[in-house]
């Protein structure tokens, strides 16, 4: 769940700085590929997303929720 703004490239979507991301880690996304782990990320937390930085602002069961930077 991608909240904020956001431009779309082709088949790319690109949040735009500060918009929130929302990835729900119980839930498959796509048939046959695996569940997303959130296990060993801590808030605070920075990692690459794409072409982009995101961080970690909350980790909770099943719902990992990041804003881009």
């Amino acid at each position: 769940l991608l909240q904020g703004r956001y431009e779309v490239e082709e088949d790319k979507v690109i949040p735009s700085k500060d918009s929130t991301i929302i990835m729900y880690t119980e839930q498959h996304y796509l048939s046959g590929n695996t569940l997303l782990s959130s296990d060993g990320f801590l808030v605070g937390d920075q990692m690459n997303l794409g072409s982009g930085r995101a961080k970690v602002i909350s980790n909770k069961k099943g719902e990992l929720i990041l804003k881009t930077q």
